[in-house]
């Protein structure tokens, strides 16, 4: 009760539900995510609230991108895990959220991370984060 101690709290917080149910609590939380929210005006943001009657979830950009790069790695004729990675770590895929690359181990080549902080009942952006950054 009337702490000033700021509340830090994983990704998964990054739901309407956090909001609604924090009520006055959640003011000023910060999360540290490493999706990348589309803006609500971008072809994408549109197309999901027409066909879902809701804004996009956290993670679903990255998602669609996910998606699209196996497709683009399947298209290109490789049909076994072992040649969707192979493909996938030798080419950089354009997505909505980020170009993408991959190790070849198959992990993410780049890692990004921004804060979000909850102000005034909604999401603000505050920035993105890496090695190195003191704030």
């Amino acid at each position: 009760r009337n702490s000033r101690a700021r509340l830090f709290v994983s990704e998964g917080a990054l739901t309407p539900r956090f909001i609604t149910r924090g009520g006055r609590a959640a003011e000023g939380a910060l999360i540290v995510t490493s999706t990348e929210a589309p803006a609500p005006e971008t072809d994408f943001a549109r197309t999901y609230r027409a066909r879902f009657a809701e804004a996009p979830p956290a993670f679903a950009a990255e998602a669609y991108d996910a998606a699209r790069a196996i497709l683009t790695a399947i298209g290109s004729g490789a049909r076994t895990r072992s040649a969707v990675s192979a493909y996938l770590s030798g080419h950089e895929i354009g997505g909505l959220t980020r170009t993408l690359r991959w190790t070849p181990t198959g992990e993410p080549a780049v890692m990004r991370y921004r804060v979000v902080a909850v102000e005034d009942g909604g999401f603000v952006g505050r920035g993105p984060v890496g090695p190195g950054d003191a704030g």
